[in-house]
C-alpha cells in the first residue's frame, strides 16, 4: 500500500472523524460485522433495529405518538412485517 494512503486511513482520516464526532467509524465497523451474516441473521437483525426506530419514534416525537395512539396502535404491537400495515 502507497504509504501516504496508509497514512490517511490509519491515522488522518480517524482522527478528523474524532475531531468532527462524526459517527463514521462506528457505522464502518457495523458493517464489517454484518457485511457476512445469513440472510435469516440479516433479516433478524433488521427487524429488531426497525422495532427500536419504532420504540424510538414513538417515545420521542409527539406527531407519531398521536397518530399511533389514535389508531390504537403502539410499537409493541407490531409483531411481524404485516402489522406494519396498522402504523398510519
Amino acid at each position: 500500500m502507497d504509504p501516504t494512503a496508509f497514512l490517511i486511513r490509519s491515522l488522518l482520516f480517524p482522527a478528523w472523524v474524532r475531531k468532527n464526532g462524526s459517527r463514521r467509524l462506528v457505522y464502518a465497523r457495523e458493517l464489517a460485522k454484518t457485511e457476512r451474516l445469513s440472510s435469516d441473521a440479516l433479516r433478524e437483525l433488521q427487524w429488531v433495529q426497525l422495532k427500536a426506530i419504532l420504540q424510538h419514534a414513538f417515545d420521542q416525537c409527539a406527531f407519531y405518538r398521536k397518530k399511533w395512539t389514535d389508531a390504537g396502535v403502539s410499537p409493541g404491537d407490531v409483531e411481524s412485517l404485516d402489522d406494519i400495515n396498522r402504523i398510519p
